[in-house]
């Protein structure tokens, strides 16, 4: 009798035990809008592949790029990609309401400050083509869906594109970007389908989720050297 009572302290004692430190432990939803006394903040973190696909043969899709972008609720975001050929990692951190890109070259320690904080919209191959090439464009709505807790806007550009030596060709494009509640900023493409004359380029959501992470990673890391104009 008194060891049965004994066991039933001990096994209430422990169940307690368990909803005291899960109460510490679980993250409120507070913790998720806005940064904490430790100085993390939460954010959307999408990662994302490149496929590239050769036309005319039988062939796999080969990953060229893995790419992690970490959304902040300000606009700011992270972008890491990590080209899978070379295994060099290029990390970007993108201010849109300043126009600002920060390339940080981890090799070097250097953080390349310069302009491009919105993203364009033009020909991916336009630096390419020779001097004296025109390219034309046309869009078209292709609507919107939702991929995970991010509504993504999609939009169809056909690019036009005449070469000094008389040459014509037409590429298409499509991409699918998240907006910022912030009108003002511009879309983030995330998804992307780029139709090239030998092969098809693809870039795809692998994951979406909200994670917590240290707000100094908006941030040039210290011991880097801060240069003014991107390589």
């Amino acid at each position: 009798m008194w060891a049965d009572r004994v066991a039933l302290v001990t096994q209430r004692c422990s169940i307690l035990t368990i909803a005291l430190v899960a109460m510490v432990t679980a993250p409120s939803a507070r913790s998720f809008q806005a940064s904490r006394l430790d100085g993390s903040v939460a954010v959307t973190k999408v990662m994302v592949r490149t496929l590239r696909v050769q036309k005319g043969a039988d062939s796999s899709p080969v990953e060229t790029a893995r790419t992690t972008f970490f959304l902040a609720a300000n606009g700011t975001y992270r972008k890491e990609t990590l080209d899978r050929q070379t295994d060099d990692l290029v990390v970007e951190i993108i201010r849109p309401h300043e126009n600002q890109r920060i390339k940080l070259d981890l090799r070097t320690r250097l953080a390349a400050v310069g302009p491009g904080g919105r993203e364009t919209s033009g020909h991916p191959l336009a630096a390419k083509f020779p001097e004296g090439t025109d390219i034309s464009s046309e869009t078209a709505s292709l609507g919107t869906r939702t991929v995970g807790n991010l509504l993504l806007e999609g939009e169809r550009r056909t690019f036009h594109v005449d070469l000094p030596d008389g040459r014509s060709m037409v590429h298409t494009f499509q991409v699918w970007s998240y907006q910022f509640p912030d009108p003002l900023l511009a879309p983030i493409v995330l998804e992307q389908r780029f139709d090239e004359a030998d092969a098809i380029e693809e870039q795809r959501i692998m994951s979406i989720a909200m994670v917590e992470v240290l707000s100094d990673i908006f941030d040039v890391p210290a011991g880097f050297k801060v240069v003014e104009g991107q390589k």
